[in-house]
């Protein structure tokens, strides 16, 4: 096959289906497609890059509603 008849052939083929959206990030709105990580905290959906980015605080204040307090 030579190298026309190959390019012809792979613009002929159909396009890759798109993956679907099954739920939405409560952080970033990003959507969380079939076969994506996600975490599930009290019915907030929060895609992995999300998570991998909080830092502990964070999680606490904002997704566990966690108030940080002074001592005394």
């Amino acid at each position: 096959m030579d190298h026309f008849t190959a390019i012809e052939n792979a613009w002929l083929e159909p396009p890759q289906s798109l993956a679907e959206a099954v739920y939405s990030c409560e952080l970033c709105n990003e959507a969380v497609c079939a076969g994506d990580f996600y975490i599930e905290l009290d019915g907030l959906i929060i895609c992995i890059d999300c998570l991998d980015s909080l830092t502990a605080r964070e999680l606490a204040v904002e997704v566990l509603n966690n108030k940080i307090t002074a001592a005394g």
